[in-house]
C-alpha cells in the first residue's frame, strides 16, 4: 500500500483501511523535492526517513524483523519519527 499526504504542523497522519491483526512494516519519507522517489547521494539518503518501530538503521534497505510492528485491538496506530541524515 502507498499513500502520500501533505505535512501540516510538522507531522501528518495516514491511515489504511481494512487491514487485518497481523504484523506489518512502514518506511515513510519526506519526499521534499516532489519527485515520488526516496533519493539518495553515494546511497545515504538525502530526505527525511522513517521506519515503524522506530528503527534507525542507516545502511541499507530496512529488514521486516527489526522494522516490524504488530497491529492488534491494543495498537491500533504508531508514531514514526522522521530522520535525516545530512
Amino acid at each position: 500500500n502507498t499513500q502520500s499526504a501533505e505535512i501540516m504542523d510538522g507531522m501528518i497522519e495516514v491511515s489504511f483501511k481494512d487491514l487485518m491483526f497481523g504484523d506489518y512494516s512502514v518506511l515513510v519519507f519526506h519526499d521534499e523535492n516532489g519527485n515520488m522517489d526516496l533519493d539518495l547521494k553515494n546511497g545515504n539518503p538525502t530526505e527525511g526517513l522513517g521506519y515503524s518501530n522506530q528503527f534507525t538503521k542507516i545502511a541499507g534497505p530496512p529488514d521486516f524483523e527489526n522494522n516490524r510492528f504488530s497491529l492488534s485491538a491494543e495498537v491500533l496506530s504508531i508514531d514514526i519519527p522522521i530522520f535525516y541524515f545530512d
